[in-house]
């Protein structure tokens, strides 16, 4: 965990809880769709691809309107989703101490935007879905940052709370903090795992 240059993060569930947001826009999605999945069975399965979670829940008919409601209900309450503690300060200090920092989401590029607005944090990579990069748990989103950001693999990290974040994160060849604080504390695989985003700054600088 030493010597890192490039510090990578999962947005859902660790800069941000929105998962009352999610539940919102899942609910309008039944309501307009008729659709009786439960949210639980939607939420066990972010940090995926939107149009994937359909497949799985076997929606795949209606995804692309499915997709097209949930956001447009999500918008509407966007500004209630809170960060989580010390996210905007632990961020400005590791800018501060020289650190690269970047997010790999799969929530789309108009709502991570609007989320990340409201910090002032600067950061060297923002990895949203798009027709280059597969999804997660695919390597292709930290692969292409670290590339924009010419870093290597021995200097980067990715911190994550799903199973498809460490996945991704093992795929790439990089380490992986688990984000104990986010919606997904038991995952499949044995991993370090931080209780804070607060502690993220401290395990890295070694305080």
């Amino acid at each position: 965990m030493k010597n890192k240059k490039l510090i990578l993060f999962d947005l859902d569930g660790v800069i941000v809880n929105s998962e009352s947001n999610m539940k919102l826009a899942w609910n309008e999605v039944q309501t307009i769709f008729a659709i009786t999945t439960p949210f639980e069975d939607y939420f066990k399965n972010i940090g995926r691809p939107f149009s994937e979670i359909m497949k799985i829940l076997g929606h795949s008919e209606n995804s692309n309107k499915i997709e097209d409601v949930y956001k447009s209900t999500s918008l509407k309450t966007l500004n209630d989703i809170e960060f989580y503690d010390g996210v905007s300060d632990v961020l400005n200090k590791l800018s501060v101490k020289g650190y690269k920092l970047g997010i790999i989401t799969s929530k789309d590029k108009d709502r991570t935007d609007l989320i990340l607005n409201k910090l002032n944090v600067t950061f060297s990579i923002i990895r949203t879905p798009d027709n280059l990069c597969r999804g997660k748990p695919s390597p292709d989103h930290l692969l292409f940052a670290m590339a924009v950001t010419n870093t290597d693999p021995i200097n980067t990290i990715y911190v994550g709370d799903m199973d498809v974040d460490c996945l991704a994160a093992e795929r790439a060849g990089i380490d992986y903090i688990h984000a104990m604080w986010g919606y997904s504390p038991k995952i499949e695989h044995t991993v370090f795992g931080l209780n804070s985003f607060r502690d993220i700054y401290n395990f890295l600088e070694g305080e």
